[in-house]
């Protein structure tokens, strides 16, 4: 009993109390992914991860991101109970998980759950005012030492990251027409490849022209199980149809770039028919042009939510002209086609679905993820020491870089495994994300075998 009174005296009091705060948020995480499997229980009817008995992966994707998010914090929070001034950086990364969700939920003004933030995040800020630390939780920033290899990497993946943030903040933002704190409905979209040549559609069908549905769909592009006709538009069957489309919902937000349509179309033998280059019509404050043609105003149908500007633009003969909507030396197979009452019901379960993302803030979770790996990878770049002038930080900087290197990797493997699940990033990026996670932690690792060789 006197020694245990004696350990306590030496960690004092705001140790204690810093390590009470971490195994709340621990026990807390606990204790609701033991009730997500409990039948009956307020929490599993939530229907997270309910693909185990439904067999329903669309939202999986959506599902794993947010445990990814609120997991990060808990591995850093878990790092704290043993030595916390030396494996600072643990602190650090869930302090980065909260405030990128807070950063996004502000952006969005969707704060849903609610409570998870209260709780979640609340005991991460606490546990970070009482870290043993103190202030010094942040001297690390004047001695680190920047680490190019892994600094490069980390530019590297900025561009494709930056994208994705905002194009998750665009569909959360329009989805239930909040204010995302960016004036998006009046500015126009950038515009390449705009000129009205012969020559630039010519350099398009050469490069898309003999494309198929598996090429299209290793770049992340979906093909529909249906094909539309003119009148799935409630318009004469005489004007033809567009065929079936495979569409890349990551694109629909812009911009308009002649080198990468937004939508392929194919006929029932995967010929591909043509390109068509849309975006929504929230994004824009007029209809764009491209190729010196001036974009047509459709209604929500099926495959697409909402009302969008699109440009077809024909790689075959078309009677009616390349740019139509419609040819009419294309047809539908009997039956492929959705009827306008069929079409009707598809928008709304289209609407309704695309609502549920907005409502739970999925697209936010994917944007504050992307912030994560960012900002996580940014602080493994800098070899740091510790809050003390002669404490090691080795393992809490290694940690920092498997954090980095595993969320991608988690989510791309999710991505290759559900390449058709809400969000995925496809099987080309899926890829890319795996390679860069991996390789990021590779190089942390030889760093790390460096530095112990040179002490």
């Amino acid at each position: 009993m006197k020694k245990l009174t004696h350990k306590l005296k030496e960690l004092g009091g705001r140790r204690i109390v810093f390590s009470l705060v971490v195994l709340a948020y621990l026990g807390f995480l606990g204790y609701i992914n033991v009730m997500m499997f409990l039948p009956g229980s307020a929490i599993s009817a939530m229907g997270h991860f309910s693909f185990i008995s439904t067999g329903d992966t669309h939202n999986l994707i959506h599902e794993l991101v947010f445990a990814l998010i609120v997991g990060t914090a808990a591995v850093g929070l878990f790092s704290q109970l043993w030595k916390p001034k030396e494996n600072f950086a643990g602190q650090l990364i869930a302090i980065i998980a909260w405030l990128a969700m807070i950063l996004t939920a502000a952006l969005t003004n969707n704060w849903v759950p609610q409570p998870l933030f209260l709780r979640f995040g609340g005991l991460t800020l606490i546990a970070t005012i009482l870290h043993p630390a103190g202030l010094g939780l942040f001297n690390w920033i004047r001695s680190a030492k920047v680490n190019r290899i892994l600094l490069t990497l980390v530019v590297i993946a900025a561009v494709p990251l930056t994208v994705f943030v905002f194009t998750n903040i665009n569909l959360q933002g329009m989805g239930g027409g909040r204010n995302t704190g960016f004036d998006l409905n009046h500015q126009r979209p950038s515009m390449h490849g705009g000129s009205n040549s012969a020559e630039n559609i010519e350099t398009v069908r050469q490069q898309y022209g003999g494309y198929t549905v598996a090429q299209a769909e290793r770049e992340g592009y979906i093909l529909d199980t249906f094909c539309l006709g003119a009148e799935s538009f409630g318009q004469p069957a005489e004007l033809g149809a567009m065929g079936y489309h495979a569409t890349n919902e990551a694109l629909l937000a812009g911009p308009i770039d002649a080198d990468r349509p937004q939508a392929f179309m194919f006929d029932a033998d995967d010929r591909v028919l043509g390109v068509e280059y849309e975006i929504m019509a929230e994004m824009v404050s007029e209809p764009p042009q491209l190729f010196g043609q001036t974009f047509t105003k459709l209604p929500a149908h099926p495959g697409v939510a909402h009302e969008h500007y699109a440009l077809h633009v024909w790689f075959i003969d078309n009677p009616s002209g390349q740019f139509t909507d419609f040819n009419p030396d294309v047809s539908c197979p009997a039956g492929s086609t959705p009827s306008v009452g069929a079409s009707d019901m598809a928008m709304d379960d289209e609407v309704e679905h695309g609502q549920e993302h907005v409502a739970e803030g999925h697209y936010r979770n994917m944007a504050a993820f992307s912030f994560i790996v960012f900002l996580v990878s940014l602080l493994a770049s800098f070899r740091t020491r510790g809050p003390l002038r002669h404490s090691s930080s080795e393992a809490s900087w290694r940690l920092a870089a498997w954090v980095a290197g595993f969320l991608p990797i988690l989510l791309g493997l999710a991505s290759v495994v559900l390449p058709n699940a809400e969000s995925s990033l496809g099987l080309l990026w899926g890829l890319a994300a795996i390679i860069w996670g991996i390789v990021f932690v590779v190089a942390a690792e030889l760093t790390n075998k460096q530095i112990i060789q040179e002490k």
